[in-house]
């Protein structure tokens, strides 16, 4: 689900063409002191190449980033390697380091990425069967329900109250290695830099709507401990809010309506059941448990 952090400013005036410097000091914001300061440098310029300000190809020169930050060029390095990890730029030996543009693909790729990770959480959450977990799921649903009927509710505080699901998931999913690996790609990709800047999700009454029902759903098929419908679902949901998050950037980035990057979502969601439909036939023919419906024991098959 998504991960929205503070709005920042965002970069200006970038020079797109490659091996020229980019103009950041201007209007870099300021250095919160209580935030790591690469951390806080990476995070800036993911800002500015998320939303289309820093081009594809725009340099970036360590000694001005150095300072306006008022730093050693240690900590930019460091900041650089962070971008580099993330796939936002790329550093040529005896070149220096410019910008990767930040594509509908590589967008796609965390999505799809998020919902394999998230839609597994789901998955373990109903394997284990726990009432306090679809408890706590329910408080969620009825919480966003509630943020719903808020007629001056703003997308990012809409979003903020939607990320309950994820945090529930991933803490009653029992798995401490899927907890690192989402958290680790929260962190160490670009996903985070998607939501710090502007709401890219949920600006319509029809859109919030829809997130309500999907959450309401999932608590139906998690209160029927359907791990593989409970699964499908989820990866549903992100699948829809990564069509919209390509739309939103690539409106504000061309400024014109975007291209549908409609990867039949509900043809890949019946053929994903279908799927697990015939996994299941074939582990019943092998006398061994449905994996629809395995005991708690058996979260991990």
């Amino acid at each position: 689900m998504p991960f929205p952090s503070t709005d920042d400013p965002a970069l200006q005036d970038p020079l797109a063409k490659p091996g020229k410097a980019t103009r950041l000091s201007q209007s870099l914001p300021k250095v919160n002191p209580q935030q790591g300061i690469a951390h806080r440098m990476a995070n800036d310029i993911g800002v500015a190449i998320v939303s289309g300000e820093l081009k594809d190809g725009a340099r970036i020169l360590e000694e001005e980033l150095a300072a306006h930050y008022g730093v050693s060029r240690s900590p930019v390095r460091e900041a650089i390697g962070l971008l580099e990890r993330r796939g936002l730029v790329r550093t040529e030996p005896r070149r220096g380091t410019y910008v990767v543009g930040f594509t509908p693909d590589l967008i796609a790729d965390l999505f799809n990425v998020r919902g394999v990770l998230t839609g597994l959480a789901a998955r373990y959450v109903a394997r284990q069967r726990d009432p306090q977990a679809l408890a706590d799921l329910r408080d969620v649903a009825q919480a966003l329900a509630q943020a719903n009927q808020q007629a001056d509710i703003t997308p990012m505080q809409f979003a903020k109250v939607a990320n309950g699901l994820g945090v529930t998931l991933l803490r009653h999913c029992g798995s401490d290695v899927l907890r690192r690996m989402v958290s680790d790609h929260g962190h160490m990709s670009s996903w985070g830099v998607i939501w710090r800047d502007r709401p890219m999700d949920f600006q319509t009454p029809e859109r919030r709507q829809q997130m309500t029902d999907d959450y309401a759903t999932l608590c139906e098929l998690m209160a029927a401990w359907n791990d593989v419908a409970c699964e499908a679902w989820l990866r549903k949901m992100l699948d829809d809010n990564r069509e919209h998050v390509l739309r939103e950037l690539q409106q504000r980035q061309l400024g014109t309506a975007a291209p549908q990057y409609q990867l039949q979502t509900l043809t890949a969601l019946s053929e994903f059941a279908a799927g697990a439909t015939r996994s299941a036939a074939a582990s019943q023919a092998l006398g061994q448990p449905s994996p629809a419906t395995p005991a708690p024991a058996k979260r991990r098959r």
